[in-house]
């Protein structure tokens, strides 16, 4: 059973049923073998259905309800180790300060050995360039 780590946006796709990648996100969530969701992916996620969206939070609340019952579906609590080597690959990537969130993700991704479910490009391509596997392809 193959192991996918799911970025903020798979989440979001997934939410939306007129979303462009609402199906394929789907798929990848409830189809895809074993799914980690990132605490800080949970995070994200909360803000943006309540910031950018208007979801109300009794919506919410049952969608990730959902995910927390589904027993392919685990959470991930972030490390001070993560963070530090999420640091420094942003370092070394010369990324903007305000996209630290995606290097956090990419550095559980290499410690939990799992593939990357991501429609961001720059987080896909750091992905790759550090030979982590990514999808959709």
């Amino acid at each position: 059973m193959k192991k996918l780590l799911v970025d903020t946006n798979v989440l979001i796709y997934e939410s939306f049923e007129d979303s462009e990648h609402h199906k394929e996100a789907t798929n990848i969530i409830y189809g895809s073998g074993e799914i980690i969701i990132p605490n800080l992916v949970m995070h994200e996620y909360v803000w943006i259905l309540t910031r950018l969206f208007k979801v109300e939070y009794n919506n919410i609340a049952r969608k990730l309800e959902q995910l927390s019952n589904e027993q392919n579906i685990s959470f991930l609590c972030e490390e001070p180790t993560d963070i530090a080597g999420a640091l420094r690959m942003a370092y070394e990537d010369k990324i903007p300060q305000h996209d630290i969130n995606d290097y956090i993700i990419l550095a559980l991704a290499m410690r939990t050995k799992s593939q990357l479910a991501t429609y961001d490009n720059r987080l896909r391509s750091a992905a790759i360039r550090r030979g982590v596997g990514i999808i959709p392809l």
